[in-house]
């Protein structure tokens, strides 16, 4: 119940920001300009903020646990994002993308927000730390996937200043901050908590105000990607918890997982699409498709899985 609540929500959120855009309160400038604050501060101030008010600190041994089946989980995912794409009977020019699909979700603009409205800080202090393989893949994974559609073998390369984004240096600083204590000033916290706090509404916004570019319509159209949608956010969410629970008795960090593989695909796989010469239309598709759907599909996991 606490999770349908959170998505109608961040439902409402979005219908803000869609309807923002579509009467043009608010020009693609605008739009660009609230995913900055929303990927370069909010929601490295959430990640942050989540190692200052935890309630407990994390000893190595747990971050290492967290990491390490961190690892699992998306070694599993790259697996199936060579299966899926024989499943669909994907054209070859699109397989790069239907790997990403599978692969890529929402983390830092629904992913960390949820968890946060759900679970509280140190569940996102545990999150940063279980999804730190997500910047590596995206970087390297993602992007030769995309250079491989490239009929010219050209397309963005990888650049080792990507490992150094702000999200992955948020993730160590609240390490950091989770090992040593330091005593912080009282605005230091104060400013790092309202920004944290920002994250979520902010975030869904932005959600709302790139969906008002999409012909909605036309998303549902599409077999394939209503296919890939089905296996991404409904089946592989209730299998992969299912493995887990086999090994895994922390309530917490299935629940993290549980969030983590049911959010839509990552709105940076449609920009990564664009910078690297993929298919930046099917890539766009796929976002939208996958985030509207994900308003029912999230909550209908929690509840198939009882979590």
């Amino acid at each position: 119940m606490l999770l349908l609540q959170q998505m109608i929500a961040f439902f409402i959120f979005m219908f803000i920001g869609y309807y923002m855009r579509k009467r043009q309160i608010v020009d693609d400038r605008g739009c660009s300009s609230i995913s900055w604050i929303v990927a370069n501060a909010a929601n490295p101030a959430l990640i942050i903020s989540s190692a200052l008010n935890a309630e407990e600190i994390f000893p190595v041994s747990d971050v290492l646990f967290f990491l390490g089946w961190g690892i699992a989980v998306y070694a599993f995912l790259l697996l199936f994002s060579f299966l899926i794409p024989v499943l669909l009977r994907v054209p070859r020019a699109q397989i790069g993308t239907y790997r990403n699909f599978t692969v890529f979700s929402n983390v830092g603009f629904m992913g960390y927000p949820l968890i946060s409205a759900m679970l509280g800080s140190q569940a996102v202090l545990c999150a940063s730390i279980f999804t730190m393989p997500f910047n590596f893949l995206l970087y390297t994974f993602c992007i030769q996937n995309f250079n491989r559609e490239r009929s010219d073998g050209e397309g963005r390369k990888f650049r080792v200043r990507d490992f150094f984004s702000v999200g992955i240096l948020a993730s160590f600083i609240a390490l950091a901050l989770n090992f040593l204590r330091p005593e912080l000033p009282r605005f230091v916290q104060t400013t790092i908590t309202n920004l944290a706090n920002l994250t979520a509404a902010l975030s869904m916004i932005t959600i709302g105000m790139f969906l008002a570019r999409m012909d909605l319509k036309e998303l549902f159209g599409d077999l394939r990607l209503l296919l890939m949608a089905a296996l991404k956010m409904l089946v592989l969410p209730i299998a992969g918890i299912l493995i887990l629970r086999l090994f895994i008795q922390d309530e917490m960090l299935l629940t993290v997982a549980m969030i983590i593989l049911a959010t839509p695909v990552a709105s940076m796989v449609a920009i990564l699409a664009e910078q690297s010469g993929g298919d930046s239309s099917l890539a766009t598709r796929g976002v939208a498709l996958t985030t509207v759907l994900s308003v029912v599909t999230i909550p209908l996991v929690s509840v198939l899985l009882k979590m």
